[in-house]
């Protein structure tokens, strides 16, 4: 599984600009910044526009003139009739236009073709009942604008045609009377109104020497209601109406509104965008799929009270039938392409059933295209007569695809990621084979890709940030809620709530955040307890009880290890997730590495993936006192994850053999070839097959391509910090081992050591700018090298000296026998007085002028490391003073073997011997 989430880079000087010139945060301005909103002015329109910054109505073209002829009309006493579509936004903008002809005097009518026997739009037949009843004005509402043939029929009956529409035009044009459309030439900001906009903005201009503030405030509300529920970009004006109608909703005088808000259990709250699109809205569309429009029409309209709770019940019960039938649907068509082939699964999915509800299978379809993440046509059929309802993924253009499938079909319309359609059963084969080839062309790819606005973490979540975020909404189409990777430690106190126990709540540490993931019962069985995850998440604020606190709203809990990388391949993935299966049956895991440096390599790594309480690190940089735990931990089979070098677990078998019972699961990380068989159950990463086969290279230009760079000192890192990040990774192995003090009980024996971070850029080379201390580190590199060539080159950038001093390096940490002899030697003199204390540099000239071997700091410290693992001293280094404390000993001879540090030591310099040797033959030094 590859990460599917993604955090697009800002660039760091508009961030600023932003957070300085609008006086917000950091994490707002980046946020604005990723959503392409750079220029201040545009940003504190983005955020802080309201009513009084709406455009004039008259900037969109065709406005004025439809105003002009409109009052004509109704002047006149001409008979007009509103013509709209069945959906929430048609209903919406019918209801504005209606009432507010009416406040001008007309006796205006509606019409809303019949879903079912009728279709989307103006059709001729309903232009010619309308002009034998009458009819002389003819104003479209959510439709019109390709209505060619229709609109020529109205001419030829005598009906005047304004057309009000927001679908994009096609080439020729209806010869309407006046069109009134923001496509055609709109402000930007204009550009994106849903049809009932476009009538909100015909009203005001209609009305304004009438309509009171309340009139306009009822509006905007239905205005918003369609904006949402149309799922049009919420930019520009969207943004203003949707955040003035919400508002406004709340505490709404429409009684047919206030009806279904009670209804549905909403009445009074704070609504947000959710409410409107997944409560209100298909209740009103619930008319429009199984009974008729006319009926959210009239819960609108009503003025009486008790006439408009009669409807809203009637819309709410109408909803839960939806429901109940589209989910038969869905269900019999997910099975039918489950059962399909996997040709008939390329690129689109097309699916048919007899008698499938019309009113339904559009939202059907949108279930299916998410589920699949496919687009989707779905056909129902009614003897020979099919009708369909297609819906897209991002990146494939729906109507564009109908398109150039015109000749196999009766009837289509719609846009890039919605449409509907018709046609014959003789057509369907037809249809089929040139839609999966327009497939073919178009090659619909669903991109899962989570864009993420930021990292957070976990400890630092406030009320403030989460209040502060919520200058960015409303939220929906071309807004989303903005999602965070938030860093945390812990996921506890896990639980299922709601009613059916479907909602997954916890607490995430540090921080104490509740947390909440409404339908993900199924994370309950995560490995919480032994697993690290991605938390994705936005951030909201709970109120409960008149108190309120930042809470985490979570959609993804990938757990980490899951996530490949270059660093994180399949065969360790696989061996994590049997490492967690065995923590979590309450047995311990060893992994065990062969020198100390590499582990703490994959510490570091497994510390993001493993809870860190649960990695037990075991070997000789320890004190006596962590090892002591460790070990006992393990002899008693304790649910940890042991992570050993392979000289502490043999220097363990020497102490421990007959106790040390055999783990349930023991993988040996790039074991050595001398590495005997610890158990029946081990296992190895990788297989020695896998390890790449590797070749040294002198590097002769500078780098191109993107490349892995090795480091293990702070010059070598400074001297990278000027490359370009997205070209150069590095893998950072500088670390110094921490000063030891037994007598300390604090001891922090982490190093400094950061792995090579995922850039999203494979690397094609690798580059060792300084000497690897043995095979296994430079094996370790090559292995996360994509190439189709082995062996890996890997391009030396250090000389022959650079590889002396790290053998110098070496000798420092761990001092040979001789050395430690020397060191006993000198220590024998003072047995008698118990306790030395002196300044180190004194102490150091006194051991080099006694033993005549030339000693410094670092080996003094490091063998009395060594000496102390034999009972020989204890030691304590306090700034400049040591002290030490000389033990008795009744042994005649000291087995250096005794020693976990020295078993350590040898194996490191063992490791470098050998890849020493193999460098200077390879570059024929």
């Amino acid at each position: 599984m590859s990460k599917n989430w993604k955090i697009e880079p800002v660039d760091s000087q508009t961030v600023q600009l932003l957070k300085g010139t609008l006086h917000i945060s950091e994490l707002l301005a980046s946020i604005l910044v990723r959503r392409g909103i750079t220029d201040p002015g545009e940003a504190q329109y983005f955020l802080f526009a309201d009513r009084k910054d709406l455009l004039s109505p008259e900037e969109i073209p065709g406005l004025p003139a439809a105003v002009q002829r409109i009052e004509e009309a109704i002047k006149k006493k001409q008979r007009i009739v509103v013509y709209g579509d069945y959906d929430v936004d048609g209903v919406c903008g019918i209801v504005i236009l209606l009432e507010c002809l009416q406040a001008l005097g007309s006796q205006v009518q509606h019409y809303i073709p019949d879903r079912f026997e009728e279709g989307y739009g103006l059709n001729v037949a309903a232009v010619e009942k309308l002009a034998s009843q009458g009819t002389q004005m003819l104003i479209t509402v959510d439709c019109g604008i390709n209505s060619v043939e229709e609109v020529a029929r109205a001419n030829e009956l005598g009906m005047e045609v304004i057309i009000t529409d927001h679908h994009t035009p096609e080439t020729i044009l209806p010869e309407a009377t006046i069109i009134v459309n923001p496509r055609l030439g709109a402000p930007e900001k204009c550009i994106d109104l849903c049809g009932a906009g476009v009538v909100f903005k015909l009203a005001q201009s209609l009305g304004s020497d009438l309509v009171s503030k309340r009139q306009l405030d009822e509006w905007i509300e239905l205005a918003a209601l369609a904006t949402i529920a149309d799922i049009v970009p919420l930019r520009g004006e969207n943004r203003i109406l949707v955040r003035e109608g919400l508002a406004s909703m709340k505490n709404t005088e429409r009684p047919g509104l206030k009806a279904l808000l009670r209804e549905s259990k909403i009445i009074g709250q704070d609504l947000q965008t959710y409410h409107a699109a997944f409560i209100i809205a298909p209740r009103l569309n619930s008319a429009g799929r199984l009974k008729s429009a006319s009926l959210a029409v009239d819960l609108l309209m009503a003025q009486d009270e008790s006439y408009a709770y009669t409807i809203a019940r009637e819309l709410c019960f109408l909803n839960e039938e939806r429901k109940r039938i589209e989910q038969a649907v869905v269900e019999e068509a997910a099975a039918s392409v489950d059962n399909m082939d996997e040709a008939a699964r390329q690129g689109i999915l097309m699916v048919d059933g007899e008698f499938w509800h019309p009113g339904v299978i559009g939202i059907a379809a949108s279930r299916l295209a998410d589920k699949y993440s496919k687009p989707v046509v779905l056909i129902s059929w009614e003897g020979d007569r099919g009708r369909g309802s297609a819906r897209s993924v991002p990146g494939f253009n729906l109507y564009n695809a109908l398109y150039s499938c015109r000749d196999s079909l009766e009837q289509f319309g719609g846009h890039a990621m919605a449409a509907g359609l018709s046609l014959n059963r003789t057509q369907v084969a037809e249809f089929r084979r040139q839609l999966l080839k327009q497939a073919q062309i178009d090659k619909p790819v669903a991109d899962t890709t989570v864009y993420l606005e930021g990292e957070l973490f976990s400890h630092e979540l406030s009320i403030e940030m989460a209040d502060e975020l919520k200058k960015l909404e409303p939220y929906g189409e071309g807004n989303p809620v903005p999602l965070f990777l938030i860093h945390h430690d812990r996921v506890e106190q896990a639980a299922l709530v709601g009613s059916n126990h479907s909602h997954f709540r916890a607490i995430v540490q540090p921080g104490n955040i509740p947390l909440i993931a409404f339908g993900r019962s199924e994370w309950i069985n995560y490995p919480l307890k032994q697993c690290r995850f991605d938390l994705l998440a936005s951030l909201e604020v709970n109120s409960y009880l008149g108190r309120e606190n930042v809470q985490i709203k979570a959609t993804h809990l990938i757990p980490t290890y899951r996530q490949q990388t270059t660093i994180l391949d399949q065969p360790l993935i696989n061996v994590l997730q049997q490492t967690i299966d065995i923590l979590r049956s309450g047995q311990p895991a060893v992994f065990i590495f062969p020198t100390y440096r590499v582990l703490c390599y994959y510490q570091q790594l497994l510390r993001t993936l493993i809870r860190p309480d649960l990695l037990y690190p075991l070997h000789g940089h320890l004190s006596s006192e962590q090892q002591l735990t460790a070990t006992t931990d393990l002899l008693r089979s304790q649910s940890r994850l042991f992570l050993i070098t392979e000289p502490y677990w043999h220097y363990l078998y020497r102490l421990k053999h007959d106790l040390l019972k055999t783990p349930g699961l023991v993988v040996k990380l790039w074991s050595s070839h001398q590495s005997p068989r610890v158990s029946d159950k081990e296992k190895h990463y990788p297989e020695r097959a896998a390890y790449p086969q590797l070749r040294l290279h002198e590097i002769m230009h500078k780098v191109s391509s993107p490349a892995l760079f090795y480091i293990n000192n702070t010059d070598t890192k400074m001297r990278l910090t000027g490359l370009s990040s997205a070209s150069v990774t590095v893998s950072d192995w500088s670390f110094s081992l921490p000063d030891y003090d037994e007598y300390s009980d604090n001891h922090h024996n982490q190093p400094d050591l950061w792995l090579a971070k995922d850039n999203g850029t494979h690397a094609q080379q690798v580059v060792l700018a300084d000497p690897p201390y043995s095979e296994y580190e430079a094996l370790i590199l090559a292995s996360q090298i994509k190439t189709a060539y082995s062996p890996v080159s890997l391009k030396v950038d250090f000389d022959e000296e650079q590889l002396k001093s790290v053998r110098d390096t070496l000798q420092q940490l761990y001092p040979e026998r001789s050395m430690i002899a020397k060191m006993a030697a000198w220590m024998s003199n003072f047995t008698t007085k118990g306790l030395i204390r002196e300044e180190l540099g004194t102490l150091v000239a006194d051991i080099t002028r006694t033993t005549g071997f030339l000693f410094n700091e670092r080996q003094v410290l490091n063998s009395l490391r060594i000496m102390s693992d034999l009972g020989l001293c204890l030691y304590r280094k306090k700034g400049s003073i040591i002290e030490i404390k000389v033990l008795s000993t009744t042994s005649p001879t000291l087995d250096l073997a005794d020693s976990s540090y020295y078993r350590e030591g040898q194996a490191e310099k063992r490791a470098f011997a050998k890849w020493e040797q193999w460098v200077k033959e390879q570059m024929a030094w």
